[in-house]
This record gives C-alpha cells, sequence and structure tokens, in this order.
C-alpha cells in the first residue's frame, strides 16, 4: 500500500463574512490560514481519497459536485471522504441548507468555486506523492482542553489518537483524531482561523504534513477551559494537543495496513413532530427575553451568558427547520466505514454526541464527524429531557441516536465476521 499527502491554502481575502454565530461577523484579519489537505491511499490500483477543508461544514450538494469534478478530470477514486474541521472562523456560504443560513450563510458561490480550485490541486500534487509507508499509532490523554460543555464535571472520551506514517526519502504524514469543537475564537473574533487546529499545527512544527479529523464532539467543546477569546488562547490550547500528541508518539505501536476498503449506508432517521411555527417564535422571544435581563442585571457569569445566548440560537435554528421542512417523515442519512487494515474509520455527516459514540461496541473504531454533508447534531435521550441547545436545533425524534448506534453496530459486527474468516482462510492457505 502507498500513501501521498498535499495541502493547498484556501484562505480568502478579508472582508468576507465568517460562519458559525447569529449576526453578521465580517473578517478583519488573518490569523492563521485555512487549507484543503488530501490524503490518499493506494492499495494496487485502487486510490482512496480523504480531504479535509478547514470550513465549518461539508454538504451534500459540494460534496456530490466536487466528486463529480474528480471524476470528469480523471480521478476515478474507489472512495472519497470529505470532511470539515468545523472551525467557526471560516468564510460563510459553504452550504445550500437554508434552515441554516442564519449560521452558515447564503451560498457564496466564488468561494465554493475556490474551495473547489484548490481542493483539486491538493488531491493532484497528494496523488504525485504517493511512496510505500509503515504506520504507528499512539494514544494520550489531553488534560485541559475539551470538556462536556453542559457540566464540566461528565466524564468525557478526552483521548487523540495519533497515526504516524513513515515513508522513505519523504516527510512523515501525520493524521489526528480528537473530538472536540474547535471553536475558542468566539463572535466577537473578527479574525479568519483554522482556530484549534492552527494552534495545534503552531506546536507541531517538525510535521509540514498533519491533518486533523474531528471526533463525536456535539457536546464537547472548550467552553469551561478557554480563558479568552484571542489566537494567544489558541496557541495555548493548541500547545496542550500538540504536546500530547508528541509524548505519545514516544511510545507508538507499529500497525500491519494491508488493506483498505470502504462501506457506504443510508438510514432513515425519524424526525421530530415539529410545533406550529408561531410557537416556536414565541420560544425565541422568551429566550431572548431571559437574555437581555440577565445582561440589563450585569451578569458577571461569561458561561451562563453564552448558555442563555445558545438557548436564543437553539430556539431560532429550530423555527428555520420548522419553516423549511419538507414534511417527510423522515430523512435519509449516508454514512460510510472505511476499514484500514484493523482499524475502522467511521464517516458521519453529524455533530455526535460523545456518549451515544460510547455505545459502539468496536474498540477499534473512529468515529469522524462532519463527513460528507452536514446533518445537524445527533443528541441522547438525556439531552432532550434537559432541553439542551443541540436537542433544540435538530430534526430527529428523542431515542434516533441510539437507534442509529444500534444500526451502526450491526454492521460494524459484520465486518468483524468478515475479517475474521479472512483471517482464517490466510491460515488455512
Amino acid at each position: 500500500m502507498k500513501i501521498g499527502f498535499a495541502q493547498v491554502d484556501i484562505t480568502p481575502k478579508v472582508g468576507i463574512e465568517l460562519a458559525g454565530f447569529l449576526g453578521k461577523r465580517v473578517s478583519t484579519k488573518i490569523d492563521t490560514p485555512l487549507y484543503a489537505k488530501a490524503l490518499v491511499f493506494q492499495e494496487n490500483k485502487k486510490q482512496y481519497l480523504w480531504l479535509t477543508l478547514d470550513i465549518v461544514a461539508v454538504d451534500y450538494h459540494f460534496y456530490n459536485e466536487l466528486k463529480r469534478e474528480l471524476e470528469v478530470r480523471l480521478y476515478n477514486f474507489s472512495d472519497i471522504q470529505i470532511i470539515a474541521t468545523h472551525t467557526h472562523s471560516a468564510p460563510k456560504g459553504v452550504c445550500e441548507s437554508k434552515s441554516l443560513q442564519d449560521l452558515f450563510g447564503e451560498v457564496d458561490e466564488a468561494f465554493l468555486r475556490h474551495l473547489a480550485v484548490n481542493s483539486i490541486s491538493a488531491v493532484k500534487n497528494a496523488v504525485m506523492d504517493l511512496s510505500e509507508f509503515t504506520c504507528s499509532v499512539a494514544q494520550k490523554e489531553v488534560e485541559g482542553v475539551a470538556a462536556s460543555r453542559h457540566d464540566p464535571y461528565i466524564p468525557i472520551d478526552n483521548v487523540v489518537t495519533t497515526f504516524k506514517f513513515e515513508r522513505k526519502d519523504k516527510d512523515p504524514i501525520l493524521l489526528y483524531h480528537y473530538p472536540v469543537h474547535p471553536t475558542i475564537l468566539r463572535a466577537e473574533s473578527t479574525a479568519i482561523s483554522s482556530d484549534l487546529v492552527g494552534g495545534i499545527a503552531h506546536h507541531l512544527p517538525e510535521y509540514k504534513n498533519q491533518m486533523f479529523l474531528n471526533g463525536p464532539s456535539g457536546n464537547i467543546s472548550t467552553r469551561f477551559t478557554r480563558k479568552s477569546s484571542t489566537p494567544r488562547e489558541v496557541r495555548r490550547l493548541g500547545k496542550k494537543v500538540a504536546t500530547a500528541i508528541k509524548e505519545s508518539l514516544v511510545e507508538a505501536r507499529e500497525v500491519p495496513l494491508d488493506e483498505i476498503y470502504a462501506l457506504h449506508f443510508s438510514y432513515d432517521m425519524k424526525k421530530r413532530e415539529l410545533p406550529p411555527l408561531e410557537v416556536c417564535q414565541n420560544q425565541i422571544d422568551k429566550a431572548q427575553k431571559h437574555l437581555d435581563q440577565a445582561i440589563a442585571d450585569n451578569l458577571q457569569d461569561p458561561m451562563e451568558i453564552r448558555f442563555l445566548q445558545s438557548i436564543v440560537e437553539g430556539e431560532t435554528m429550530f423555527c428555520n427547520l420548522i419553516k423549511h421542512d419538507d414534511g417527510l417523515p423522515t430523512q435519509e442519512i449516508h454514512f460510510a466505514i472505511v476499514v484500514l487494515g484493523p482499524i475502522s474509520f467511521i464517516f458521519m455527516p453529524f455533530e455526535m454526541f460523545s456518549t451515544l459514540a460510547n455505545k459502539l461496541e468496536c474498540e477499534d473504531c473512529i468515529v469522524v464527524n462532519y463527513a460528507n454533508g452536514y446533518a445537524y447534531y445527533l443528541p441522547d435521550k438525556s439531552a432532550y429531557d434537559m432541553e439542551y441547545y443541540e436537542a433544540l436545533m435538530t430534526y430527529y425524534e428523542k431515542g434516533e441516536g441510539e437507534a442509529f448506534v444500534h444500526f451502526i453496530n450491526e454492521k460494524v459486527k459484520k465486518i468483524k465476521e468478515r475479517i475474521r474468516e479472512k483471517h482464517k482462510e490466510a491460515v488455512l492457505d
């Protein structure tokens, strides 16, 4: 098997609007560049592409259009995964969904074209970079960066998993997976930035080739660990993750990657019963009054202010879901499982709660969020009971997260059985 890597700058000019928060936010400077990063695996004559983009989300439309354009250019990949890093300090206009326009903006055709052209350039260069490799894997818990954004005392899976691909006469490639909303820069920041991803890269200068995959981070962020919304704070928290990566690599174990293949699935997610629009609008007004009162009372706790703001955002987004609902009882969700040697990468379009991912019956599975589309939050049952922001701004019926995990577990079980049978056949031969 061979591997290739390349990255191309996709940073727009200053003055473009930034995504991720309600209200208009025009960029005034560039803190860290944004990149399209392509990782290509080749097994025999088959090639597999993983492309990460420093944007807030990738929607189905962009995924399908870029896939079609790659095919036109004779890049006949056996499988393509396109993943957003989910920075909230990148341009608006990358998603077509009208229900998301308050946060993600109206479609910006010029920036999408810029994104596509440079993504294709990164893919082309990665294919030209192919070479044989060895792989080692390391894991380490990161302290002081990610936490449950509802209660910092709730335990979470706080592990960074790092894959290091060593190549003869070429720079190594670092692929790391960490579940967290990489949103240290808040709504008051007007800097274009890859946010936490850029902060981590700042402290890993010895690795020119590095790619970030975000994990099940629907309920995980830096809300209780960040001390400010500044580039300096981005680098402070980035250093913690980078240090954990470096320390873990000292004890990395070699993993044989002798095969790669991808399996694609669809799942009909049951949608919740939506109330009349006027009921939702009343909820927005109520939430806004609570926020305004807290500000008028000069509430000093920024966490409480942010919580009240999130309720307003959640109710606003829920109203948008109602306005643009297609009336169908289910929503078809597409996801993929890519088997890379002994490890299964599960690529899904959600912001999945980590509590759901913990129910996966697979020790060697890596859950990747924000992949090949954007399908809102996927909360667990308790999030609906607690009326969390994430449960407010999702289409899905309570319990659908658990049902989806059960569906994945059934698919993973069959994959593991297939692998075991293959190993048995190899031994007999």
